[in-house]
């Protein structure tokens, strides 16, 4: 002890009333023994403050992140976790997205007689070149061939995109909502098997408005998958696995996006394109019913403290770590089925990050609509790699600035987008500088979108991050079902209009992103209260490796 232990405090206490009286007993200072007894009786009051300063490590109340600081924020468990979600979060949601774009072409291959010579066979994909009921598809095993999607039905082509976004908005709100409600473990194994059953049903679809009706549940179920996985994944890292996995996990989208795009080159059947994909979702399905857990942070709040326990000791054990003896954290209150209009300040980031959340991705799906015009031998499947790839040179910048700062890699990225765009619209006239700074805009959307996903789970509690995630991608959903409208009406009166609009609608979404707090290196809020004031603190080191046992006394929790 600093004070030298309450034994050394209570010596010295009586040498100093001994001092008071002489060996002669002659009083010097002392009226009465009243004032010896007041001197005496600080002692105890010492001996108290003494015990309170003695609080050991058990002692100490924990926050969750000092808690998977301990048993390893991301060991053994946590990387075959992430890695599981990051299909179920990316790679499946992009093969279900672009599945259409190569599988029910716009502009379909036709084999036909030529409407000026009937003698003669041609092959073009506009069919106002054909003579009338002689044309014939050269691949009849599209979606476009197999419903006649052509001349007047060529509308129905559009909305089976635009079907999915619809299903997508829709889901995540109500899977958000119930992810929220009755937690993330059973919201993921619910939307799986739907995406599986759906998947299935369509590949026996033969009507169109049927097959249409299954896209939306299709959608729904990817909605719903897709945002419980990434609220999941993002409970179970702690502070330093945020800045470096969260940026990175994005990638699994863009390698969905170029596996699908390579399958659909080789396989033109989209019958076998399906049933690839449902094939990896079952067994997608199976690895999650082994190892997927419910979150802690979610069973921490609802008071289900029990089964939290149970969760961090299976999590501990599989890296090889221990609970610590203080465990539980106490949080204050339980919370079930709260939104956001319960604090003022939620209130209006919630405004906010909606707003960004509909013109992020209003910009990403218009950009993916301008910078697809590169004409590399008219190739959708090159073209579309070059997209993706686009997208990973984005997540890489965000994985390295990210960590500094949520709010200002944001407005950065979502600034070099805007001045992109404003250069393109100037430069239409010269097609390959035009073309560059669309691919310059395209970088700079992609990184906006990796940001705010994690900024947006740093901002909302525990109790309602998966509910409030959930209408933001909504909102984003109507971005993705607006962007084409905006894209080719505008762009056919004058190219740099439509440019100018998104550019404009990105500037907007960048001050809206200045007024929010920087969530950097945050202590995440479980609940509501903990908004109003949220801990910053120092990046801790490194987790326990994996693999080493560690004590439950022998390290410091950070930020206490």
């Amino acid at each position: 002890s600093t004070w030298g232990g309450s034994g050394s405090v209570r010596c010295g206490m009586q040498q100093d009333a001994d001092s008071l009286e002489g060996s002669d007993g002659t009083d010097y200072g002392l009226e009465d023994e009243d004032e010896l007894q007041r001197i005496l009786g600080e002692e105890e009051e010492i001996e108290r403050i003494l015990a309170e300063m003695k609080v050991t490590e058990e002692e100490r109340e924990l926050t969750m992140d000092d808690v998977f600081y301990k048993i390893g924020s991301f060991g053994k468990f946590q990387l075959q976790l992430t890695f599981l979600l990051s299909l179920t979060f990316g790679l499946l949601p992009a093969m279900s997205a672009f599945l259409p774009l190569f599988t029910a072409p716009a502009l379909p291959e036709l084999s036909c007689s030529s409407l000026t010579n009937l003698t003669q066979t041609i092959t073009t994909t506009n069919i106002t070149e054909c003579a009338p009921h002689t044309w014939a598809f050269t691949n009849p095993f599209t979606i476009t061939a197999e419903f006649e999607l052509v001349e007047d039905r060529y509308w129905m082509i559009p909305m089976l995109t635009s079907s999915y976004f619809g299903g997508f908005a829709f889901g995540a709100i109500i899977f958000g909502w119930m992810s929220d409600t009755i937690g993330r473990y059973d919201t993921i194994m619910f939307t799986a098997v739907m995406n599986v059953v759906t998947n299935v049903v369509s590949i026996t679809c033969f009507s169109y408005w049927i097959f249409l009706g299954v896209r939306v549940l299709y959608g729904i179920a990817n909605g719903g998958l897709m945002l419980s996985s990434y609220t999941l994944m993002f409970e179970m890292w702690g502070i330093r696995e945020r800045n470096n996995t969260s940026p990175l996990i994005h990638m699994s989208y863009a390698v969905g996006v170029l596996l699908t795009s390579a399958l659909a080159s080789f396989i033109p059947q989209w019958r076998v394109l399906v049933v690839i994909e449902s094939i990896i979702q079952l067994g997608c399905c199976v690895w999650l019913s082994r190892l997927l857990v419910e979150s802690p942070r979610w069973l921490m709040i609802q008071q289900r403290i029990t089964e939290a326990t149970a969760t961090l000791r299976k999590i501990s054990v599989s890296n090889g770590t221990q609970l610590p003896r203080n465990f539980p954290p106490r949080t204050s209150t339980k919370e079930k089925g709260v939104f956001v209009c319960a604090n003022i300040a939620l209130i209006k980031r919630f405004l906010a990050l909606v707003v960004v959340w509909f013109v992020v991705v209003l910009g990403f799906h218009g950009l993916n609509f301008g910078v697809a015009k590169i004409v590399i031998n008219d190739d959708v499947y090159i073209n579309t790699a070059i997209l993706a790839v686009m997208d990973v040179i984005a997540h890489i910048l965000c994985f390295i600035f990210v960590r500094w700062s949520r709010r200002n890699t944001c407005v950065g990225f979502l600034l070099m987008s805007c001045a992109s765009l404003f250069a393109s619209s100037v430069t239409v006239s010269d097609e390959k500088l035009r073309l560059a700074f669309l691919c310059l805009a395209k970088v700079g959307v992609a990184g906006a979108l990796n940001v705010i996903f994690l900024f947006t789970a740093e901002i909302f509690p525990t109790s309602t991050r998966n509910a409030s995630l959930g209408v933001c991608a909504a909102a984003s959903r109507l971005g993705a079902i607006v962007a084409p409208l905006i894209s080719g009406s505008l762009g056919r009166i004058d190219k740099g209009i439509s440019l100018n609009v998104f550019g404009q609608t990105l500037l907007i979404a960048a001050f809206a992103v200045i007024t929010m707090p920087d969530t950097a290196n945050i202590v995440v809020p479980e609940i509501i209260e903990h908004v109003d004031a949220p801990k910053k603190t120092d990046v801790p080191p490194k987790s326990p490796h994996p693999n080493a046992a560690v004590g439950t006394s022998e390290l410091e929790f950070p930020g206490l």
